[in-house]
């Protein structure tokens, strides 16, 4: 009956505190990702995962995810597709591209099918697809 009358508590969760060196260890990695990821632009790459990244960066697969996790609060996917959506922002401002389909140039900044694509738009900006080409 306790756990029956309990259903709708909130969780509890317990977040272990990081020591120092692994904090720093964590923000090393989390440099890493950004650069790899601004300046190579890794999240074009429609098959990037967290084990290829982990791969071309050199990193254990796990130290990645409890980077993100920890330094920059946001799952690896969530993380990758902020950055697509901003590419897709850029193209979407770059008149040149007007030619162009929505879905053409989410390939290009990196999605790799449209209901992931849609699915990240409205996560990351709470708009439809079609709404962000209305809006440039």
């Amino acid at each position: 009956m306790e756990g029956f009358s309990r259903r709708n508590d909130p969780e509890i969760s317990i977040k272990n505190t990081i020591n120092p060196d692994e904090l720093a260890r964590l923000k090393v990695i989390s440099e890493k990702l950004r650069l790899a990821m601004e300046e190579d632009k890794m999240y074009k790459d429609q098959e990037l995962s967290v084990q290829s990244l982990a791969k071309k960066l050199d990193i254990k697969p796990y130290l990645i995810s409890r980077s993100l996790s920890e330094i920059d609060n946001k799952r690896f996917n969530d993380y990758v597709n902020a950055y697509r959506v901003k590419e897709i922002q850029l193209l979407l401002d770059d008149t040149s591209n007007s030619k162009y389909t929505l879905l053409s140039l989410a390939m290009e900044a990196g999605f790799n099918s449209k209901s992931s694509f849609n699915r990240a738009i409205k996560k990351q900006l709470g708009i439809s697809p079609s709404e962000l080409k209305i809006k440039k």
